[in-house]
């Protein structure tokens, strides 16, 4: 797998970033390109390890691109380590992360006096993302990017007041079941882009377990769980005020039901427990609610956790994309969505793996 090695010519500052294109990497020791949702450089980044004459050879200097052609692998070199003897290692952020280097301003009022409450937007997907990249305080390197020209068919209606740009773009697309794809491409005269993309999620019909080289582990708790919240508000004796707040499922969601009315008792099941929760201060009767409510969802539910990580599958995922794994030891199963995946070149070998949710 070869990877790409450019330097920007910074004589094209006033209009675009152009590319100097310098050579190909191809003999190093290991190549590791990590892709993340998260807007950490730990789950963004790339690193080379080479030889000292190939590091010579390749004349590599911080601030070049390194990826890999027409694949969301490659970022920018802002580190040169050589703390083995004879071992070079080069690293920086990728494509993402670089995103995540701009803040998002409110664009100036009609009189250029002062700037909106917030930059208000209504558009198509990738025209959304187009304003947002064209409304950061500093803009040169983000001439490095191109939006996607594609229609995505999915309208988003937001705002935004000083958020970095990252973040941003990522949040909107999850709330509206969206993911975002960086990745480089060539254009018709091959000149270079990272293309920002925004893309409907995939939801993959196949159920994966150890037979697919998926690590799971579950855990299954109700030793917290009660079914049922009395929740205690203003007042005294019998003029305080009382709900009760229980928990069933409906269609597989979770629904709370308040009952204000405690003429008759049920009987209840085996497992019918209360936990009660004192809120002498709350300023009404929905506050009482609502915050009983919370209460329930952060510490009185069911838990079920299941942790994921897949490792050389045949198949290929996108970041972003909805899986579905089982644990074969006590069948809980979870769809979660693909939020880390690793590319490892090593001695010829290419290992991709994968991290499935938080």
């Amino acid at each position: 797998m070869e990877l790409i090695h450019v330097r920007i010519n910074d004589e094209a500052r006033a209009s675009q970033i152009e590319f100097e294109d310098k050579n190909i990497i191809s003999r190093f020791d290991k190549a590791e390109f990590v892709l993340g949702k998260k807007a950490s450089l730990d789950d963004n980044d790339f690193y080379i390890e080479l030889k000292i004459n190939a590091f010579k050879h390749y004349d590599i200097k911080k601030e070049d691109l390194i990826f890999i052609a027409e694949s969301e692998y490659g970022g920018v070199v802002k580190k040169i380590d050589h703390s083995t003897d004879d071992i070079v290692k080069v690293s920086g952020p990728n494509w993402r992360y670089l995103l995540h280097n701009y803040v998002i301003f409110p664009k100036y009022d009609a009189t250029y006096s002062s700037r909106g409450d917030y930059l208000l937007i209504n558009a198509e997907a990738n025209k959304a993302i187009e304003t947002l990249m064209n409304n950061t305080y500093y803009s040169y390197y983000l001439k490095l990017f191109k939006v996607a020209d594609t229609d995505s068919t999915v309208n988003l209606n937001f705002k935004a007041r000083y958020e970095y740009l990252y973040d941003k773009i990522v949040s909107i697309l999850d709330s509206n079941d969206m993911r975002l794809k960086v990745y480089h491409s060539y254009d018709y005269d091959q000149d270079s882009h990272i293309i920002v993309e925004a893309i409907k999620k995939n939801y993959i019909d196949d159920v994966f377990n150890g037979d697919y080289k998926m690590s799971i582990n579950s855990v299954n708790d109700m030793t917290s769980s009660v079914d049922t919240i009395v929740a205690l508000g203003k007042g005294e004796l019998h003029e305080r005020d009382v709900v009760l707040i229980k928990h069933i499922i409906q269609n597989g969601k979770d629904v709370f039901k308040s009952i204000e009315s405690l003429e008759n008792d049920e009987v209840g099941t085996l497992n019918s427990s209360m936990y009660i929760y004192d809120y002498s201060s709350c300023e009404s009767k929905d506050d009482l609610i609502n915050k009983a409510i919370e209460e329930f969802k952060n510490n009185h539910l069911e838990k079920t956790e299941i942790t994921s990580s897949v490792s050389n599958i045949k198949k290929e995922f996108d970041l972003g994309d909805v899986i579905t794994g089982v644990d074969d030891i006590t069948g809980l199963n979870v769809s979660s969505e693909i939020t880390q995946k690793k590319l490892t070149i090593q001695n010829g070998k290419v290992e991709v793996t994968y991290k499935v949710g938080d």
